[in-house]
């Protein structure tokens, strides 16, 4: 079941950050952010939560801020379809540009972007920071959309 986040699941988003990334965060922030109006959010599993999403929106423009999924539902393809829901949403609201970055050593992430039509279209040095102390590179992907004809 795929449903519209709201603030009261940021302790689901919460619990599911500390679980898939080195630097996770807070309760406090997924509020705050599930509060912004330019910012939306699906979650997929119901009652127990399992796989996340958000983006948030400017003008024509929409950046995945994140997107995880609790490892032991991995490879059910909750994550695929969240980014469905929301490439659909994105595309009724008029937004033409989705944008994210992703850590270059992500392969499973890589694979699910490549699958949605993203492409390459930039690179952060040393982005990102693993639980060991290296620096990770990020990826900035793109993918256009096609908004719906208003009526």
């Amino acid at each position: 079941m795929i449903r519209a986040a709201t603030p009261l699941d940021a302790w689901h988003f919460a619990a599911i950050h500390r679980q898939c990334f080195d630097d996770p965060w807070t309760e406090e922030n997924f509020r705050a952010l599930l509060e912004d109006a330019r910012v939306f959010g699906v979650v997929s599993g119901g009652d127990a939560i399992e796989s996340c999403l958000i983006v948030r929106t400017v003008a024509d423009e929409a950046e995945i801020l994140t997107l995880a999924t609790m490892s032991q539902a991995r490879r059910k393809g909750l994550a695929s379809h969240l980014l469905e829901a929301a490439i659909r949403e994105l595309e009724a609201r008029g937004v033409r540009l989705f944008f994210l970055e992703v850590a270059e050593n992500n392969r499973p992430a890589l694979a699910l972007y490549a699958k949605s039509g993203f492409r390459t279209v930039g690179k952060r040095p040393n982005y990102y920071v693993s639980r060991d102390g290296a620096a990770v590179n990020a990826l900035v992907l793109r993918r256009d959309l096609k908004p719906e004809a208003a009526s």
